[in-house]
């Protein structure tokens, strides 16, 4: 486990250096995952120059399917993104059906490139979701989230 730790340690550095170093001009970012940005298990897309633009996921967070729309702003690697999206999800005893409850979310993450072309990403992050309430208990929930995803570039513009 501390090798495994030892060698993350030593490929983030050097993976943000040399993110720093050529940037991404593709225009849609597809990406598969978990977190707030993908509605629990799903797609998060980014449409925009360089990673930075319109954040739209969906996925199904298990009660239900559900989404996220907001904005992200990339510089390099890293991004920060904020929209509204599930905060998690529950039982209704009147329709008998799960839900989604909704909230304001913020995260904060690093896209880590792979490959010579650099279109294959990783996404990792952590956030906090706030504003989610539930009308039938009068409770608001608030609370920190994380983010991890695998994803892929496209559209690649020319300079």
């Amino acid at each position: 486990m501390r090798r495994i730790l030892l060698i993350i340690c030593i490929m983030i550095p050097w993976n943000l250096v040399t993110a720093q170093n050529q940037q991404n001009p593709y225009l849609i970012n597809v990406s598969f995952g978990f977190g707030p940005n993908y509605g629990g298990i799903g797609l998060k897309t980014v449409i925009g120059y360089k990673n930075s633009g319109l954040l739209i996921g969906t996925g199904y967070n298990s009660v239900d399917f559900a989404y996220e729309i907001g904005g992200q702003f990339s510089l390099g690697p890293w991004y920060i993104n904020a929209g509204y999206a599930p905060m998690g999800g529950g039982y209704d005893e009147i329709t008998s059906k799960g839900r989604s409850i909704y909230g304001a979310n913020i995260t904060t993450g690093v896209n880590f490139a792979f490959g010579k072309e650099r279109r294959l990403f990783s996404d990792l992050g952590v956030g906090y979701s706030w504003g989610g309430t539930v009308p039938e208990l009068y409770e608001r929930l608030d609370g920190f989230n994380w983010v991890i995803g695998l994803g892929y570039r496209l559209i690649e513009l020319k300079q």
